[in-house]
């Protein structure tokens, strides 16, 4: 057999060792095992398994998931065995797969080698579990739905799966069961061939010992549905955490394009903006395609902190809410925009703090020297919405007298605007500090500047 088993286990009993035994009967060679942070109760389990020759037992200290044991066990295979497997077969440790039915799966994956085998279990049949069944169903009506492919069994744990496909595998988010239903999205987005194969129901108790924990893990699988369906690159390198395309995907969806102008000149830049309350701001994170760091208040990082800002001032002081709805309302806002904040690898801008502001600066020239962008939002009224900037800060300018520090290099400011009414974010000419320009003029100077060209944008 040129395909290796992989069977992860959370406690297994003595159905784990029978099907090992019978694989091996029929002609399994390889057959990896991982050891999911098992209770002590396994242990003689894994100790027969041990002695086997043909297994190879890997472990995990605590119990991670089903989707970690299974990345574990494919880094051993895309690193041990790429050159004696063409593929691995996945199946359950607790006798659910039959080991005629993983050697079909394994003939249909020889037969199509560059195709993702699934095992299919028939559901029509009395003595399926209705929490298996009800899973399946709704989750292969989204599935449909979303990724226009329609999977009867999107829960399989009996697969086939190509050697060529590891490694890309390796690397999917996802620790637990949302991890196999990832693996067929990007399968999927990869134009990877599905062939689905029939195979035999077998529960036992019905199946009270599974692993599977109906809320969360249905709530983690409804999840990574959701969340891939709207990040549409699975091959992209993400500059960002999934919570910030997410959420940007959404508001693209009911927000008005804006379209680029101007020449995007080379990182590192500090891109400088007009807040416009909020509209600069939003703007930009939704529609410019080069990443950036935004600069963010250090309360906005913080949940709760987030939380009192929403409560103490955005909704009571700014817009005259209610307190008691406002206090509901700020709970909700509050943490979801500390992780949105997190997820958009925003820099933690601290108002009152001088050892803070050396620590924004300190990151901030960190990542200018990494060859990344910043965008820092500096005008004194923010919450105006005039097109007109006005007063602003001007200490984000000593960045250029740190960066200089670190590499001898000036670092470009350009002005960039949102224009609603033109359906536009314009981006200016860059503006530094001269070779040999007094830093105090030079600031004065870039200053100037930058009010100038963001009030005639």
């Amino acid at each position: 057999m040129e395909h290796a088993i992989v069977i992860p286990a959370l406690n297994p009993d003595k159905k784990m060792l029978v099907l090992v035994d019978e694989l091996t009967k029929m002609g399994a060679g390889r057959i990896i095992v991982v050891d999911d942070g098992s209770a002590d109760a396994s242990k003689k389990v894994f100790r027969q398994l041990r002695s086997r020759e043909n297994v190879v037992l890997l472990r995990h200290l605590v119990n991670k998931g089903k989707g970690a044991a299974l990345k574990t066990a494919f880094s051993y295979c895309f690193e041990h065995l790429r050159d004696t497997v063409s593929g691995v077969i996945t199946a359950d440790c607790d006798g659910q797969h039959t080991p005629r039915d993983i050697f079909r799966i394994s003939e249909a994956l020889a037969a199509a080698p560059d195709c993702l085998i699934l095992g299919v279990r028939d559901f029509a049949g009395a003595a399926v579990p209705r929490r298996s069944l009800m899973g399946n169903r709704v989750t292969s009506r989204f599935f449909s739905l979303m990724y226009h492919v329609y999977l009867p069994d999107t829960q399989t744990g009996l697969r086939g799966i190509p050697a060529s496909e590891l490694e890309w595998m390796t690397k999917l988010t996802g620790q637990k069961y949302d991890y196999e239903i990832n693996m067929l999205i990007q399968a999927k987005r990869r134009k990877i061939g599905f062939r689905q194969i029939g195979i035999e129901v077998v529960y036992f108790d019905n199946n009270q010992n599974s692993h599977f924990k109906t809320v969360p893990d249905t709530a983690r699988i409804a999840k990574t549905l959701a969340f891939n369906f709207f990040l549409r690159s699975y091959e992209r390198e993400r500059f960002y955490g999934r919570l910030f395309y997410f959420t940007r995907s959404i508001m693209r969806r009911f927000n008005r394009k804006l379209r680029v102008v101007g020449d995007v000149p080379q990182a590192p830049a500090v891109y400088i903006g007009h807040h416009q309350n909020m509209a600069g701001v939003l703007g930009v994170m939704m529609w410019v395609k080069f990443p950036v760091h935004i600069w963010a208040l250090s309360c906005f990082h913080d949940e709760k902190e987030s939380a009192r800002q929403f409560g103490e001032y955005t909704f009571t002081e700014r817009h005259g809410w209610n307190k008691t709805f406002s206090a509901v309302c700020a709970r909700l806002a509050g943490g979801y925009v500390a992780k949105l904040v997190r997820a958009a690898r925003a820099v933690p801008v601290y108002r009152n703090s001088v050892r803070g502001l050396k620590a924004t600066f300190n990151q901030s020239v960190d990542i200018l020297c990494r060859d990344e962008n910043l965008l820092i939002f500096p005008d004194v009224d923010y919450a105006g919405e005039s097109a007109d900037t006005g007063e602003i800060y001007t200490g984000f300018v000593a960045l250029d007298r740190y960066y200089f520090a670190e590499t001898g290099k000036h670092v470009n400011f350009v002005p960039i605007k949102v224009r609603l009414d033109a359906g536009e974010i314009r981006i200016g000419r860059p503006i530094r500090v001269a070779d040999g320009e007094d830093f105090a003029a030079g600031k004065e100077r870039v200053c100037k500047e930058i009010r100038e060209r963001l009030n005639g944008m």
